[in-house]
């Protein structure tokens, strides 16, 4: 199977954000409405053509451009593991905690077969909620006040403290 950006956002990864959209090879969310901040998330590429370690995410201002990115790795949470140990790839081995997209016309399972992405999604979401703040806020508790000391007039300080004579 060709590299699908839709069925990889919205099936494996499973991203419920209100105002999703996956737009060429990229997912875009509105999490806050009326916000002029997007998120961006995208593939991070290696430095082989085809090949794919992890997940870029971008917060994109509508006049200013990008203004954050940080990048997800596969190896980082884990996504390949189990794939991997089955295949007896270790961290030294081509291949490991990626997913290839060699030949686009070739049918078969998603190039990202066999991946968990429990600990990636929630990566995403932490993120998400730094800026956007996609979860309700919990309600403030009670204060409690400090005890409030009474100051002793000057004449008693003094008395109080001692002096010498």
């Amino acid at each position: 199977m060709a590299l699908s950006p839709k069925a990889f956002f919205t099936q494996e990864l499973a991203l419920t954000f209100d105002n999703g959209a996956v737009v060429g090879n990229s997912y875009y969310a509105a999490p806050a409405p009326d916000s002029p901040l997007l998120l961006r998330i995208s593939f991070q590429s290696t430095i082989r053509q085809g090949e794919y370690g992890g997940l870029r995410l971008s917060i994109v201002h509508a006049d200013r451009g990008p203004i954050d990115e940080v990048v997800l790795p596969f190896a980082d949470h884990g996504t390949f593991s189990t794939r991997d140990r089955a295949a007896g790839r270790t961290d030294r081995s081509d291949g490991y905690a990626v997913f290839r997209d060699l030949n686009p016309r070739a049918s078969g399972p998603a190039p990202w077969a066999g991946g968990d992405w429990t600990r990636l999604k929630a990566a995403v979401t932490r993120y998400a909620d730094l800026w956007f703040s996609t979860r309700p806020t919990p309600p403030r508790t009670a204060v409690t006040p400090l005890a409030h000391t009474t100051a002793l007039p000057l004449a008693e300080k003094t008395t109080a403290q001692g002096r010498h004579r």
